[in-house]
């Protein structure tokens, strides 16, 4: 999302005006009118629903999917220098469209264009501008969210810090190790993916890397990037290695040598995973809002827990007062005090019925003391 403030009139000269903002009045007659970024909102006015997943065969080419009932939102953005002919693939879902609306935001050399179109079939391909974004939505006869029936999740496991100054330097092609521990391996997997994440400074055009290496399995690298070299200086850079879930163990050792040094800042390692939907997800901690609270005779607060991983199943939780004669707790997180003593409270998730099976999630999650006074 572009950083637009409304009219920044705070930012206007006497002969310019501010560049970034929404709404504007060069001509000075009073009357505003829309700049260029309203274009922005008007390409991504439809887009919702539930992100289903995506790749690309070209890392310059980012691609993103949600779905809506029988609405799916295929996203298109080059970080190419010309323009690119994509071709499109689409599986998982039954029968064609009835209709494709074409909504294309380019740099024509002059002015920002925002091309629309619909068609009644679906493109086999597509030109993308350079620089440019393209959100194809596809209209289907029936609805295509509720046939989804795998989830995919995401894990992201990170580095531990990589010295006083937060990096690691690697000289020259010297291989070096460093290690992501702390992985959950993923029980199933066949139906597992990984991918390896190393940023870090490098000089323009040498992001390369000799030899990458997971838990001793090599791994060869593409050394082809997202985005375009600066051309000169040194630069920031993420490259991305997948590579196979069957080399991940919960404490990894990843040994690296790069073409001409670097200085690594951190690595991490991201693991998707792949279940039926229907498949129940456990909690794994609750984050209280408050460890402590003070609460006045009169007053009332409030706390609130956060269940992790987000994606749990039953992210329902339940308040209850140990001593109810000292203080109240509703359904909310509400404390209402009645006493000037100690009060103890517990927050914990009751069981839940899924597939006509009972999952007991998590009973007790956290205890703490609540000082009353006046």
């Amino acid at each position: 999302m572009p950083f637009t403030p409304a009219k920044a009139t705070w930012g206007d000269g006497a002969t310019w005006a501010y560049k970034y903002k929404m709404l504007r009045d060069d001509d000075k007659d009073g009357i505003w009118e829309w700049s260029d970024y309203i274009k922005w909102y008007e390409l991504w006015s439809e887009v919702k629903g539930t992100r289903v997943e995506t790749s690309s065969a070209d890392l310059d080419i980012q691609v993103d999917c949600y779905v809506n009932g029988a609405d799916v939102y295929l996203i298109l953005n080059s970080m190419e220098t010309s323009a690119t002919t994509i071709n499109l693939s689409v599986t998982g879902i039954a029968g064609s469209p009835t209709s494709v609306k074409t909504k294309h935001m380019y740099w024509n050399g002059t002015a920002v264009k925002l091309d629309e179109s619909t068609a009644a079939t679906a493109p086999t391909s597509v030109s993308l501008a350079a620089d440019g974004t393209m959100i194809l939505k596809y209209t289907y006869g029936s609805d295509v969210e509720a046939a989804i029936s795998k989830v995919t999740r995401e894990y992201k496991y990170f580095c531990a810090s990589l010295g006083a100054k937060n990096r690691k330097t690697f000289s020259g092609t010297t291989a070096a190790s460093v290690n992501v521990n702390g992985v959950k391996v993923p029980a199933n997997l066949s139906n597992a993916k990984a991918t390896l994440l190393l940023t870090g400074s490098v000089f323009s055009g040498w992001a390369k890397l000799n030899s990458v290496s997971i838990n001793g399995n090599a791994v060869t690298p593409s050394n082809d990037w997202r985005g375009q070299p600066r051309g000169a200086g040194k630069e920031l850079v993420t490259m991305e290695i997948p590579f196979s879930a069957n080399y991940l163990q919960e404490n990894n050792t990843i040994t690296v040598a790069f073409a001409n040094g670097a200085d690594l800042a951190v690595a991490n390692i991201i693991v998707y995973e792949t279940t039926d939907a229907s498949v129940a997800i456990a909690v794994d901690s609750v984050a209280v809002s408050d460890d402590a609270l003070t609460v006045n005779m009169g007053d009332k607060d409030q706390i609130s827990g956060i269940v992790f991983p987000v994606y749990a199943s039953n992210k329902s939780l339940t308040f209850e007062s140990l001593t109810p004669a000292v203080a109240t707790v509703d359904a909310n997180g509400i404390i209402t005090p009645v006493s000037e003593v100690r009060l103890l409270l517990k927050l914990f998730q009751m069981p839940i019925i899924q597939n006509l099976l009972s999952v007991q999630l998590l009973l007790l999650i956290f205890k703490y003391l609540l000082h009353l006074f006046h």
